[in-house]
């Protein structure tokens, strides 16, 4: 088997200790997720940093902490770079932390200049195309209350205007 790494945003928290706030999540759901990464063969990485990866923006006693975002590798993975770990750093442009592989390019091919070479590629064909000024100005025109009152009647009774609470609810206490 090849050495496989795993990373990204899991949406599913391992156990209590990976909460911090009122939440949702089962320990039903949080089995699953735990078997479900013990069958697939894998294990998590050593990481520094924010041990919770995301957060739901909110304030007082909405705010919710959770830990979706890791690094899995199968032990082939670990074999070859046994050094390997990763730092989940404090989330700036998102709600999500960035997740930082350390310990494996040194290993690899190239040197430090030939993988900074291969990211500004990367970014320079991703970031080709930036918004026309008409796009801008569409993104900072004022919003008239024709639009507000559009949107608002649009949206489903049973959909949540705010963490866990559905427009429904909020209509028939006031709230």
């Amino acid at each position: 088997m090849k050495p496989w790494l795993v990373l990204g945003d899991f949406n599913a928290v391992m156990d209590d200790s990976e909460v911090y706030g009122r939440a949702a999540d089962t320990s039903v759901s949080m089995t699953e997720f735990r078997n479900c990464i013990r069958d697939s063969g894998l294990e998590q990485l050593p990481f520094t940093g924010c041990p919770l990866t995301w957060h739901n923006c909110s304030e007082g006693p909405r705010s919710l902490w959770k830990r979706l975002d890791r690094m899995l590798a199968n032990t082939n993975w670990i074999e070859a770079w046994p050094n390997s770990s990763y730092i989940s750093a404090l989330p700036s442009t998102s709600d999500h932390s960035p997740l930082i592989l350390n310990g494996w390019t040194e290993t690899l091919f190239g040197g430090p200049s030939l993988h900074r070479s291969i990211d500004l590629e990367f970014l320079r064909h991703e970031l080709k195309h930036t918004i026309t000024m008409a796009e801008a100005n569409l993104l900072v025109a004022p919003v008239t209350l024709s639009e507000v009152k559009e949107a608002f009647f649009d949206i489903d009774v049973e959909s949540a205007p705010g963490p866990d609470i559905p427009l429904h609810f909020t209509e028939l206490h006031g709230q």
